[in-house]
């Protein structure tokens, strides 16, 4: 269980680190917000992971899971990502967003899967559901780019 929550944290984290990246480079006022929210979002979940684990007593070391945090906050965003948002193409900034979202979704119904409490099994499903809605939003604001710009909602 600790190396699925490992990985669900390193992903969130690296979330965080991708859209805050994302929210620097576009020009574009209303998707800079939208990356800056997923990125608050991201890091919301990390936190929530940790304590909601602890309390649903899953056998974790909430220390060493927050160190892990710690750490991972350290590390850069991966490289590759960072080149496919630095042109600042905003289709690729969000298909980057989307591919992300995608793993967080598959990530957490590893962990769902894994999960022996309740309390576990209701927070990943609460954050499949969230990150589900993540991937509908970046599919929106997608499909958006081709409409005149007084059109775009999302954008």
């Amino acid at each position: 269980m600790t190396s699925i929550l490992k990985q669900a944290l390193a992903h969130e984290t690296q979330g965080a680190a991708i859209y805050s990246q994302a929210a620097e480079i576009t020009t574009h006022d209303e998707s800079r917000m939208l990356f800056l929210e997923l990125a608050q979002m991201e890091e919301g979940h990390a936190k929530q992971l940790i304590d909601r684990a602890a309390k649903a007593g899953a056998d974790v070391d909430c220390d060493e899971l927050k160190q892990f945090v710690d750490a991972e906050e350290e590390k850069p965003a991966p490289p590759q990502m960072l080149q496919e948002i630095a042109n600042g193409d905003m289709r690729g900034v969000l298909n980057v967003a989307l591919r992300f979202e995608q793993e967080a979704v598959q990530n957490y119904r590893t962990l769902l899967e894994m999960a022996q409490s309740n309390e576990m099994k209701i927070l990943c499903q609460e954050l499949v559901q969230e990150e589900e809605d993540h991937v509908k939003q970046i599919e929106r604001t997608l499909l958006s780019l081709d409409w005149g710009i007084e059109e775009r909602p999302d954008l």
